[in-house]
Formats: C-alpha cells, sequence, structure tokens
C-alpha cells in the first residue's frame, strides 16, 4: 500500500505556549483514515518525538467538528489496537484538556503519558488543516 504523503506543512495545535505544544509532522495517508505521522510533544518539560500511527483520522475529525458545535466532549486519534493515543477533551468555560500516551515496546518497556490544558481557539485551525489532509486524500 503506497502512502500519500499530505505535503510537508505540520499540523499544530496553536497553544501559544511554547511549554504546550502537539505537532504531526509529515503526515503521510494510506486512505482518508489511515497513515502515519511524526508526533512531537512538549509538555511542561516532557518531550517526545516519535512515529504516531493512527486509523481513525476522519473519526477524530468528525469529532472535533462535533466537539466545536458543542455536541460532542472527545475526539481521539489513534490506532484500534493499540493503547497509543492523542485524546483531545472539551472542558467547561471553553476549555480543552490535551492527553495521550506514547509507547515504546523495546527491550525496556516505555511509557509516556502528558497532559496540558488550553483554550478551544485551538479547535478551528486543527480542524481546518486536518480538513483539507483529509479532502487531500480523497482526490
Amino acid at each position: 500500500m503506497r502512502a500519500r504523503t499530505a505535503g510537508q506543512q505540520s499540523i499544530e495545535l496553536k497553544t501559544h505556549d511554547a511549554e504546550r505544544q502537539v505537532i504531526l509532522e509529515g503526515v503521510e495517508l494510506f486512505n482518508a483514515s489511515s497513515g502515519r505521522a511524526t508526533l512531537v510533544v512538549h509538555s511542561s518539560g516532557l518531550q517526545c518525538r516519535r512515529d504516531f500511527a493512527f486509523d481513525n483520522l476522519e473519526e477524530f475529525l468528525a469529532s472535533l467538528q462535533r466537539i466545536e458545535a458543542g455536541i460532542q466532549d472527545e475526539a481521539v486519534l489513534g490506532e484500534n489496537y493499540s493503547d497509543e493515543h492523542l485524546t483531545l477533551r472539551l472542558l467547561s468555560l471553553g476549555h480543552i484538556e490535551v492527553t495521550g500516551q506514547i509507547i515504546d515496546h523495546g527491550d525496556v518497556l516505555q511509557t509516556l503519558s502528558f497532559g496540558f490544558r488550553t483554550d478551544q481557539t485551538i479547535l478551528g485551525p486543527l480542524t481546518q488543516a486536518l480538513e483539507a489532509i483529509v479532502g487531500e486524500s480523497r482526490k
């Protein structure tokens, strides 16, 4: 199966805080939902940069759109049979909780869990960027 690179542009949660960032770099899609990217996380001193696979991009995008419309409170990006994930959860007063878990199954199991809060202004730009990538994959 051949991957289609969704440009070399990064998809970034625009938090306006360098200590709280999540970036998906070099997104490659196998279809409109499945793909991979380099996940870059900066969360109050914790940092990670590693490959991240997902198989629910369209579902993640639809969940983000429902969060923006006020009819859902959570969106999860990841793979069905993996504990690795990136989750955005709507809290009260327009706050968004960003959490995730990254796992390395090397010689010794390593797990990085992260989380921070930001505001809902991240949703519009994130949704627009994902809509462009999903739309491009359907061409």
